[in-house]
C-alpha cells in the first residue's frame, strides 16, 4: 500500500489522521532532527497498521514534511478497521 503522508513534528500529541484513502496527516511529538521524525512516523504507522516497523519505507521525503510511504503487506487502506481519526 502506498500513502502520501504530511508530517507534522514537534506536535503537542502523537495521531493519525485520514483525509482520504490515501492521504494522511501524522502528528508526531519528535523534532525534524536526525530522523528522529522519520522514525517516530514508521513507529506510529507499524502500530496502527498491525504490522512490523521494517514493513513501513519512506519511499520519497525522508528530508520532507510530505513523504511517501510504502507498507509491505498491504494492498489498500480498506485492509484495516477505520479511517478518520486515531
Amino acid at each position: 500500500m502506498i500513502l502520501h503522508v504530511k508530517v507534522k513534528p514537534k506536535s503537542p500529541q502523537s495521531g493519525i489522521e485520514f483525509l482520504n484513502e490515501n492521504q494522511v496527516v501524522v502528528k508526531v511529538k519528535a523534532a525534524p532532527e536526525k530522523s528522529q521524525a522519520n522514525e517516530e512516523l514508521r513507529r506510529i504507522l507499524a502500530d496502527f497498521f498491525g504490522c512490523p516497523r521494517e514493513a513501513v519505507q519512506i519511499k520519497m521525503g525522508a528530508g520532507s514534511r510530505w513523504k511517501i510511504v510504502e507498507i509491505k503487506g498491504l494492498k489498500s487502506s480498506k485492509e484495516f478497521p477505520g479511517g478518520g481519526k486515531k
